[in-house]
């Protein structure tokens, strides 16, 4: 329904609290990449250590370094 009326939602988990310039920021560039009608929901997750992660459209961009923490050990135990 959301998508058939030009609506997109968007979640953005950080690990730390953001002021309402970095959100605004933030939901200004999901607005460009998934047009205007992008819904920004900001949600804290201290598990994150660092970073966020971005939901869209059914899809996730990770960026937080519990993920990257999880990448790296793994590769040490493939090399090792």
């Amino acid at each position: 329904y959301l998508e058939e009326h030009g609506h997109v939602k968007t979640v953005v988990e950080t690990a730390m609290a953001l002021d309402e310039g970095e959100r605004r920021s933030i939901a200004e560039r999901l607005k460009g990449m998934y047009g205007q009608g992008a819904m920004t929901d900001f949600r804290l997750n201290p598990a994150l250590l660092g970073g966020f992660r971005i939901w869209a459209q059914g899809r996730l961009f990770d960026a937080s370094m519990q993920t990257q923490l999880a990448d790296f050990a793994l590769n040490l135990t493939e090399r090792f």
